[in-house]
């Protein structure tokens, strides 16, 4: 692919510096650059290409989280080494390999002796899905560590088939399932809720706050990376602007930090 594009800018009469690499390391040597333009998303950005831009330039950063890939993070690099922009709405590429990254990006193996109760839900399960991407990006952004699996269980009806939505936390200690007919609207759904927290009430939250704010895009969120690799994202209402907003901010009321290694 390298000497494709080595082959394909010489007959353009542009003669750019390529590199074959791990594009997860950057490229050191020609450091600091004026702009970093990773073509794969990510949902902890890598120090490295933080480190490797100069003060006053730009990263822009595919973002995902296990809900969904979407938004671009358009990070302006501080002079302490750390980097704050906004999301630009759409933009979804391939995500990076977890492992190459140096995170675990497997789900939690739950615990199957936790309590069990059971309840029903007026949130419907993909309305929080990828058929919804602005309400995914929400809940990835804000409950950080949340994962959820989809299982078909059987066909209850011809063309209809029945299945469960797993949700589960960063431990695998609490879970719920939602159980549901695809994409047919059945509400009120049964939750099946184990552990002590229920991690579905958290995902109606969310999606509450989110709905009574106008359900805003990812072009009102930004991300902040901080010197440490810390990261959470930051949201800014419509009456603000500017500096104003580059600071954390809550709609789920629980913290969006991501941190170095966590989704």
């Amino acid at each position: 692919m390298a000497r494709t594009a080595r082959d394909a800018c010489q007959r353009a009469g542009i003669h750019p510096h390529i590199v074959t690499g791990d594009g997860v390391l950057g490229h050191s040597p020609r450091a600091p650059y004026a702009a970093v333009v990773a073509t794969c998303s990510v949902h902890v950005v890598l120090l490295a290409w933080v480190e490797q831009t100069r003060p006053g330039g730009m990263l822009l950063v595919p973002w995902t989280s296990p809900w969904v890939s979407y938004g671009i993070a358009r990070l302006r690099r501080d002079d302490d080494g750390g980097a704050t922009g906004p999301f630009a709405a759409m933009g979804s590429f391939m995500p990076l390999r977890a492992a190459a990254a140096g995170y675990d990006d497997s789900p939690p193996a739950v615990d199957h002796d936790a309590p069990t109760r059971e309840r029903v839900s007026h949130l419907a399960p993909w309305a929080v899905q990828r058929e919804a991407p602005e309400a995914a990006f929400v809940v990835g952004a804000t409950l950080p560590g949340y994962r959820f699996l989809t299982a078909r269980a059987h066909d209850p009806q011809p063309g209809e088939w029945c299945c469960t939505l797993r949700v589960i936390d960063a431990t695998g200690a609490n879970w719920a399932d939602v159980d549901h007919l695809r994409d047919r609207d059945e509400d009120p759904f049964t939750v099946t809720v184990h552990g002590e927290r229920d991690v579905w009430a958290d995902i109606e939250h969310t999606h509450t706050r989110w709905t009574a704010q106008g359900r805003p895009g990812p072009g009102r969120f930004g991300l902040r990376v901080e010197p440490d690799g810390g990261q959470h994202v930051w949201y800014c209402p419509l009456r603000q602007r500017g500096e104003r907003c580059m600071r954390r901010s809550r709609l789920s009321g629980r913290s969006a930090n991501s941190g170095s290694g966590s989704p």
